[in-house]
């Protein structure tokens, strides 16, 4: 039963991708879904031809730190896993 449970949450966060360095802040209170889906349509438009959807964006769910340290990153999960793995070999 353990691993039927652990083999569901793999399978879940198998369309997740960390983005890093994305500055705190940069979303301005803005959708975070459309602003993260507008941020890789604008920087990989050679691998999307519209902006990719996305299921849900974050920032990682820990305290924001002082300032000079590095950002939260974002999580997101793509609707569709040839999407998130597109992006990944770009990003390779």
């Amino acid at each position: 039963m353990s691993n039927d449970l652990d083999d569901l949450e793999n399978r879940s966060r198998r369309a997740n991708l960390r983005i890093i360095n994305i500055p705190e802040g940069s979303e301005d209170g803005k959708d975070p879904i459309g602003f993260v889906s507008g941020l890789l349509k604008d920087s990989m438009e050679n691998v999307f031809d519209s902006p990719p959807e996305l299921e849900r964006a974050h920032r990682a769910l820990r305290p924001r730190l002082g300032p000079g340290q590095p950002p939260r990153p974002f999580i997101v999960c793509f609707h569709r896993y040839q999407e998130k793995e597109r992006a990944l070999q770009w990003a390779r």
